[in-house]
């Protein structure tokens, strides 16, 4: 890809307490065959040494108190620079040709507002594999997750980012804030992360997040009850 051409991508990693896996992340970000890119972690009030790995590496570093990874991702995207803004959470992989093909994808689509990806989930060695995982994560499939979207700065700007009243649920909440908005998203169908189950994934509450779902439906449902012309 020609320079010229080139946008440039921020990319945001939010961490708390994530030193086991955060280098390889920043690793796996700093291997993308594209150009211009900056990384900024974002460490949410770690008690560990995240902060410490982040800052062997070429990356912008924000420190805060723990307010969570909405607020966190929000903060990288308010001291983003770039026209395009990715994710990578600090225990996922990003594969070499990812930002070359997401960022070729939107630019041959300029009537799309962000791309998603394919993922791969892999156990980490030594965790039992969950019961759970047989479903919606058992398969090499397509990813709404922050960690498989690239998404145009103003798109985000427009709708708001990641609502900071959800800890669990908040990409599936920004999904339909941005189908709402009549964002368009198109895709890229190959494997460009890796999904890494370890013993602290969120995903392990299964209960927590049926709630968090629920909820991100219900906030839905009131925005639309408070568009013009909607019944009560």
């Amino acid at each position: 890809m020609k320079q010229a051409e080139s946008p440039v991508v921020s990319v945001v990693i939010p961490v708390y307490n994530g030193e086991r896996f955060l280098a390889e992340a920043i690793e796996s970000v700093l291997a993308q065959n594209y150009e211009p890119l900056e990384i900024i972690v974002v460490d949410d009030g770690s008690t560990d040494g995240s902060a410490a790995i982040a800052e062997r590496y070429p990356v912008i570093l924000l420190r805060g108190l723990n307010r969570g990874r909405s607020q966190a991702r929000n903060a990288g995207i308010e001291a983003a620079s770039g026209e395009l803004v990715g994710f990578c959470d600090a225990d996922d992989v990003w594969l070499g040709e990812r930002l070359n093909l997401q960022v070729r994808h939107l630019l041959d689509h300029p009537e799309e507002g962000a791309v998603a990806c394919m993922m791969e989930v892999f156990v980490e060695p030594g965790i039992e594999r969950p019961r759970w995982l047989r479903g919606v994560l058992a398969e090499t499939r397509r990813s709404l997750m922050p960690s498989a979207l690239l998404i145009r700065r103003e798109v985000l700007d427009r709708v708001g980012g990641f609502d900071p009243r959800f800890e669990v649920g908040e990409d599936g909440d920004l999904m339909l804030r941005m189908k709402e908005s009549g964002v368009r998203m198109g895709s890229v169908d190959r494997v460009l992360f890796r999904y890494r189950i370890h013993d602290a994934n969120s995903l392990h509450d299964r209960e927590h997040h049926r709630k968090a779902l629920f909820r991100v439906i219900h906030e839905s449902v009131k925005r639309k009850r408070r568009l013009p012309g909607a019944q009560a």
